[in-house]
């Protein structure tokens, strides 16, 4: 008698919202930047989150850098004091060992892009300039080997490495459009 029905769930349109259930989908966009961390996370309602380099993001190619030193810092022929080290890369035939050159230094000019976000804002010179400090280290990095035991360097890897960083940069320019036009 005084007692109204309750509404079938099946029978309310989906695209109709109630107001608590209005409440509970309201989003607000974050965007959370600590002072001491190196990178920060901004959400969207309808995107995933996306990495924010601050300034102190030119960290991660460095540690990268440091990384590639290291591999290139092993010695060609295997040495007593330390034959782990093979165990490694050893195993890898010598011309897959050339092609990684590709997506490591790939790698690293993908890191100085991203990471130059907050330091040029410009796209075309940030890519300028990663492939440059890409470029550079590629060219540092095959003169060390020359005073590596067992290693040399060579105008093909030279070659390589200018490859992945070229690929790289054009992947994230072709990236970058792609998230403009949207």
């Amino acid at each position: 008698m005084g007692m109204e029905d309750p509404v079938d769930q099946r029978s309310v349109p989906h695209n109709v919202e109630s107001p608590e259930s209005r409440e509970k989908s309201t989003f607000v966009n974050h965007s959370v930047r600590l002072p001491h961390d190196s990178v920060s996370v901004s959400t969207k309602s309808e995107s995933r989150p996306k990495l924010r380099p601050n300034r102190l993001a030119v960290f991660f190619p460095l540690v990268y850098m440091a990384g590639l030193f290291g591999l290139s810092s092993i010695p060609g022929e295997p040495t007593p004091q330390d034959p782990g080290v093979y165990t490694v890369v050893g195993w890898i035939p010598p011309q897959i060992q050339n092609l990684l050159h590709i997506p490591l230094f790939g790698g690293l000019a993908w890191l100085w892009s991203w990471s130059l976000q907050t330091w040029m804002k410009r796209g075309w010179l940030r890519y300028a300039a990663a492939f440059v400090l890409t470029a550079a280290y590629g060219v540092f990095d095959e003169l060390y080997q020359i005073t590596v035991p067992g290693r040399y360097g060579s105008l093909t890897d030279m070659g390589l490495n200018l490859l992945g960083a070229v690929l790289a940069i054009w992947l994230c320019h072709r990236s970058a459009k792609g998230h403009s036009k949207h």
